[in-house]
């Protein structure tokens, strides 16, 4: 009994009670919440390193943004977006949205709203906003396509949603419903769908662009409009235009109309400047430079190396698109090929076909059969005026043997082909200067039409009937006058430039016809002896064209419509203006009512420019 009661003594000083064991819990459970609490509450060590780590990527995020639009006010102290959008690409940030006033900009996950006029961050705030996410599809009823758009996820307030044709830049007019919206077309082409939604209070944006062809539409290209891009000479797309190479031309730009000669490290010498939309650009400055011969300075102007597409519509004032040109051929708005166009070479970009033009191309392995050179170019020397003789004044057309290129005298008329040939090709050899091509002449004419050009819009004719140089009728139509009407370094006058400003080449509507070197095979030697005199087959021509040169197919019909469709079947002309650009060979059936006339029988020869008193869209002088 002893040993027992001395067990449970020894057990009772030793054990723990259950009370005591519960009390015990408590206290760890409650040690463990205060710990908990002190690491993750809202004053927690934790939140407080995380809060920490969060205000300093906010601060951080702030000042950039702050440091880019102090860096992005111009010379006279005003805020410039154009400046701002390049500063912020260096800091890693993106462009939300933009507005008329205000412009959001994002970085790290925080927001800024800048006022556009002045600089102002509006706001500056977290950007955890939602994405939407849109489903969009297309329904073909008769000539209409209804376009339905639909925001997918959550998002808590859908605050616009808008479909506009990329083609003609119209905003399709539509209704919305909460997160879906409705709009009608009877237009095929591009279309580009934006969704703008709000959740958090941020506001961000979904677009994506629809290709609409179902449309039935009759095939025409009685009018196009052509887009341009820039290519080097390995043809990769690049975002601005090679570089002239001058050689010893002295770079020249404008004051207003003020010339000034400079250098090519001037950064204000060219800017061949695009226009959106369908307005007509007058800002695009094409680059100038003078050539020196001897005492005698001549103007040329810099067309650098692109790839084209055209888009056909019915008329110049329709906008239903009707088909294309580019590098698939001739086609239907449904892909249907109407015509090929042999050995172009297609280039992809963002999704559209373009042909590289072949004025710039090497055409050494293909005969030269579209108008190319002997190696690849990166643009090609323009004459800037119709070429005139080295003595001739206003008032005179002079006697001087040499050629001249300038402005306010009159063009070397009365000439003939074969001499035409011969004065362009010795006028500076060490520069390959030649006697334009179709080819060339194309590359002039495409360029002035795209959105680098004219944008489509019709050039002033050169009305003077004494064919002087630069003069400017003050309309496409103008009436013949033996006055100068406007001279070229005026508003109106550079109106008959491929610019529409005195950036441009002129006289390539009216003034004195302009002889190409480019004909049918049909033997005919009377203009052309020194260099055409041959009588070839179907076939045959194609082995005549040289780097100067471009010989056509000859129909022993020998009509005007006969030889276009002869050229027509060959299916390998492209980029010279004819093809293209031309119902057919015969009568105003060229875009804006235009002359078209195919060589034949005695003239066998290209000419382009139409007279003072013909405005047919057009003797040049080229370098490459």
């Amino acid at each position: 009994m002893e040993s027992i009661s001395k067990f449970k003594k020894n057990l009772g000083s030793r054990g723990i009670t259950l009370i005591a064991l519960v009390i015990t819990i408590i206290v760890l459970l409650i040690l463990a919440g205060i710990s908990i609490v002190t690491l993750i509450g809202d004053n927690g060590i934790l939140t407080k390193a995380n809060d920490a780590e969060t205000d300093t990527t906010k601060a951080k995020a702030e000042e950039e943004i702050k440091l880019a639009v102090m860096a992005s006010y111009n010379e006279d102290g005003k805020f410039d977006v154009d400046i701002f959008k390049e500063e912020i690409k260096k800091i890693n940030a993106t462009i939300v949205s933009e507005d008329e006033n205000t412009i959001v900009v994002e970085k790290d996950g925080y927001a800024a709203t800048i006022d556009k006029n002045t600089g102002k961050i509006i706001s500056f705030e977290s950007s955890k906003g939602v994405v939407p996410e849109i489903e969009v599809n297309k329904t073909l009823s008769g000539k209409t396509v209804t376009i339905t758009v639909e925001v997918t996820n959550e998002v808590e307030q859908v605050n616009s949603i808008t479909v506009i044709n990329l083609d003609n830049g119209t905003e399709l007019t539509g209704t919305v419903n909460g997160k879906t919206g409705t709009f009608e077309t009877t237009l095929n082409g591009t279309y580009k769908v934006e969704v703008k939604a709000t959740t958090e209070k941020i506001q961000k944006t979904a677009e994506e662009t629809i290709e609409v062809t179902q449309i039935p539409v009759e095939f025409s290209q009685a009018y196009g409009r052509i887009e341009v891009i820039w290519l080097d000479t390995n043809d990769n797309v690049i975002e601005k235009p090679n570089a002239p190479t001058l050689g010893n031309m002295t770079p020249v730009k404008w004051n207003g109309f003020s010339e000034t000669e400079t250098t090519a490290s001037d950064p204000e010498w060219y800017n061949y400047k695009a226009k959106t939309g369908t307005e007509d650009n007058l800002d695009s400055q094409w680059a100038n430079a003078k050539n020196k011969i001897g005492e005698v300075e001549s103007y040329f102007v810099w067309i650098p190396r692109y790839a084209y597409r055209i888009t056909y519509y019915a008329s110049n004032t329709s906008s239903e698109i009707t088909g294309y040109c580019d590098g698939k051929g001739i086609r239907e708005v449904n892909g249907t090929v109407r015509q090929q166009i042999g050995t172009a070479k297609e280039i992809i970009s963002n999704g559209k076909s373009y042909i590289v033009h072949p004025a710039f191309r090497d055409g050494t392995s293909n005969n030269f059969k579209n108008g190319e050179w002997d190696s690849e170019l990166s643009g090609i020397w323009v004459a800037k005026y119709e070429p005139s003789r080295s003595d001739a004044t206003a008032n005179s057309m002079g006697s001087g043997t040499t050629i001249k290129v300038v402005p306010k005298v009159q063009s070397w008329k009365n000439i003939s082909i074969g001499d035409c040939y011969t004065k362009s090709h010795e006028y500076d050899r060490s520069k390959e200067s030649h006697l334009m091509k179709n080819s060339e002449w194309g590359a002039v004419a495409y360029l002035t039409h795209s959105q680098y050009g004219r944008n489509g819009h019709e050039i002033d004719i050169n009305n003077n009937s004494n064919c002087v140089t630069g003069n400017g009728g003050g309309s496409t139509n103008a009436s013949s006058s033996s006055s100068v009407t406007n001279d070229y370094n005026t508003a109106t006058g550079a109106k008959a430039s491929s610019t529409g400003n005195i950036y441009g080449i002129y006289d390539l509507s009216g003034g004195a016809w302009e002889y190409i070197s480019s004909y049918i095979s049909n033997g005919n030697s009377a203009c052309g002896s020194s260099f055409a005199n041959t009588t070839v087959n179907l076939e045959g021509y194609k082995t005549l064209s040289t780097k100067y040169a471009t010989v056509y197919p000859y129909n022993s019909s020998d009509s005007d419509t006969n030889n276009y469709n002869a050229y027509k079947n060959a299916r390998y002309g492209y980029g010279d203006a004819i093809l293209e650009t031309s119902i057919s060979g015969n009568g105003t059936t060229s875009w804006q009512e235009n002359h078209s006339i195919f060589p034949y029988t005695s003239g066998s020869f290209f000419a382009h420019g139409g007279a003072y008193d013909n405005r047919t869209k057009g003797r040049r002088v080229c370098f490459c």
